[in-house]
């Protein structure tokens, strides 16, 4: 147990631009940016007013057990802001949605018809002109392309993806080259280490672009296996690594 100062020290620590809003549970805004939401019950979805303009660029969502479902996207956000209010990328958006610890994912996100700023495509979240993929909604889905986004959400690269990666039949997608950085990052590497904990990945079909030259494509997990394996790209060598 603890006070809800020594909870709100946490998450200053935890999210530094919050802005000291609030612990009570509820929509977190402050500078009227949708900054976070707090639960402290059973509700399963969120829905943000459509007083909101803004909304914060990580988003943040605290909910004992994952209870929580659904976002509601109003038209009214027209714009990605830090807590002050200033614009900032799109690639810098995410959803964080975690508690003690461990990570959630929405199953679903609603954008309300005519936003200009988001749109939804499957199971992803994306900006409105669709070459940004900012969030993966967990579904149950047997294939997933993602060749189509030449640019990604800081919460694709930095955070957890979703469990459904390891439960795919086919997946395409793209190395991603971070920002202001010579360094590629690879969605499938995130669940095919042999450190990662999951469940066996069987893929009928992976398929990775933008593969560049002298990229290593490694298999170290015996869980993994990958019935076709296509590499495009500009290359003149590419290495294949396989643990078995």
């Amino acid at each position: 147990d603890i006070s809800k100062k020594e909870y709100s020290d946490i998450l200053d620590d935890l999210f530094p631009s919050r802005g000291g809003v609030s612990t009570s549970s509820g929509l977190q805004i402050y500078n009227g940016v949708a900054l976070g939401y707090i639960s402290e019950g059973n509700e399963t979805k969120i829905t943000l007013p459509n007083t909101i303009k803004a909304i914060a660029n990580d988003f943040y969502i605290s909910s004992t057990g994952g209870k929580i479902k659904e976002l509601f996207i109003p038209k009214s956000i027209t714009k990605i802001t830090d807590y002050l209010g200033n614009n900032v990328d799109f690639e810098s958006f995410e959803i964080v949605y975690s508690d003690d610890n461990k990570f959630y994912y929405l199953e679903n996100i609603i954008v309300e018809e005519g936003s200009t700023l988001f749109k939804t495509e499957n199971i992803c979240l994306t900006n409105f002109d669709g070459d940004t993929l900012l969030y993966l909604m967990n579904q149950s889905v047997e294939n997933l392309d993602l060749l189509k986004y030449s640019y990604f959400s800081n919460s694709i690269i930095y955070n957890p993806l979703p469990n459904i990666i390891t439960k795919l039949k086919t997946f395409k997608f793209n190395l991603i080259k971070e920002k202001n950085s010579d360094n590629y990052f690879n969605i499938f590497f995130q669940y095919a280490s042999e450190e990662a904990n999951f469940s066996a990945i069987n893929y009928d079909y992976l398929e990775i672009g933008n593969v560049i030259d002298n990229y290593t494509f490694g298999i170290y997990n015996k869980q993994v296996s990958i019935n076709k394996l296509v590499l495009n790209g500009s290359f003149k060598n590419v290495y294949i690594d396989d643990f078995n």
